[in-house]
């Protein structure tokens, strides 16, 4: 489903400053992936790079069989309507369209039937109780609202692959449960792989497995084998022992 082989990103500046460096990973069809680290350590560009919205220097990385590093632009715009979904930190709405409209218009590019879409849409609206502001524009909303319509733009378009940019990072903690029980959803039900990165141990024990990136390198990394509460645990007490990572 998604492999990387020896990745590296630099900027290329006066100290050529690495962002990620040597990294290998695979995740398999419809796994639930975390991705821990402090601020800085690189997560949000590795994510950026899966989702296509970023190239790098050296390496390989491919989603689904498509060679992120051999594709021209109009290339990635098809793998970004048919293959991934993005939740991005800024929530990315367009100001002039309705809260429902933005939620849609990704899913209207391909070919679905619309009584199949409306359904999927009330479904996902009303878990995350989008449908009492769904006719505003994004600045009459808060920035709670927003994150929610911009996961709720995510879902509803059943890609192959789901990428979440800290999906819970605004919202409180009963909103927070409804994100990630969602995510937990399609992941077993429509088998979508979820890649999600993530500060918070809460929202990191609904993962299936949790990979640690530091200075731009995989440090280690745990699997799920028990209750979640018990996860829960097992992340805080590997966070304390890598000693400064957060």
């Amino acid at each position: 489903m998604i492999q990387v082989k020896k990745l590296e990103k630099s900027y290329n500046n006066v100290n050529h400053l690495h962002i990620l460096q040597n990294l290998n990973l695979t995740v398999e069809e419809g796994e639930f992936l975390g991705i821990m680290g402090a601020s800085g350590s690189g997560k949000s560009t590795f994510l950026r790079i899966l989702g296509g919205l970023e190239t790098f220097l050296d390496g390989e990385a491919a989603v689904c069989g498509e060679n992120l590093q051999t594709m021209k632009e109009p290339e990635k715009e098809v793998y970004r309507q048919k293959v991934v979904s993005y939740i991005f930190q800024d929530y990315n709405l367009l100001s002039g369209l309705t809260v429902k409209e933005n939620i849609i218009l990704p899913s209207t590019m391909g070919n679905v039937e619309e009584k199949k879409l409306e359904q999927d849409y009330a479904a996902i609206t009303q878990k995350l109780g989008i449908d009492a502001y769904e006719n505003r524009f994004p600045d009459e909303i808060s920035g709670g609202e927003q994150q929610r319509a911009a996961i709720a733009r995510a879902v509803l378009k059943h890609s192959r692959v789901l990428l979440a940019d800290e999906p819970t990072g605004s919202l409180d903690m009963h909103t927070a449960r409804n994100v990630l029980e969602l995510f937990e959803e399609i992941n077993r039900d429509y088998h979508v792989t979820v890649v999600m990165v993530t500060h918070d141990v809460f929202s990191a024990s609904f993962c299936n497995r949790i990979i640690f990136l530091k200075d731009g390198k995989f440090t280690n990394e745990i699997e799920k084998s028990g209750f979640q509460q018990d996860f829960y645990k097992i992340i805080q007490k590997e966070m304390r022992e890598m000693d400064g990572i957060f």
